[in-house]
């Protein structure tokens, strides 16, 4: 979005974004991003499932890989306990990525 203006994309977006910073409080949401994208894959033809979201899933292992494996554990425990669930608008849940 223009500086100074709320960015409305949908959440895949912020993963090709220069502008993007991510946060540890950010890992628990890209690591649901990062299943749900895996979940695609086994609905998704494959010519599909590459068009749509290999670039997005390679993005989100980049993302998750540069935080130390402490941040990242503590992410998957609060899944696994359910303080943490993934928020993705409608828009982003019907295959079609950013």
């Amino acid at each position: 979005a223009p500086e100074g203006e709320l960015c409305l994309s949908k959440p895949f977006a912020c993963l090709r974004c220069p502008n993007a910073i991510m946060f540890t409080d950010h890992l628990p949401q890209l690591i649901s991003m990062r299943e749900f994208v895996e979940d695609a894959r086994v609905t998704l033809a494959p010519p599909e499932f590459i068009s749509t979201w290999q670039d997005d899933l390679a993005r989100l292992d980049e993302i998750i890989e540069s935080f130390d494996t402490d941040a990242v554990a503590n992410a998957r425990d609060m899944l696994v306990n359910g303080s943490e669930t993934l928020r993705l608008p409608i828009s982003s849940r019907s295959g079609q990525g950013a």
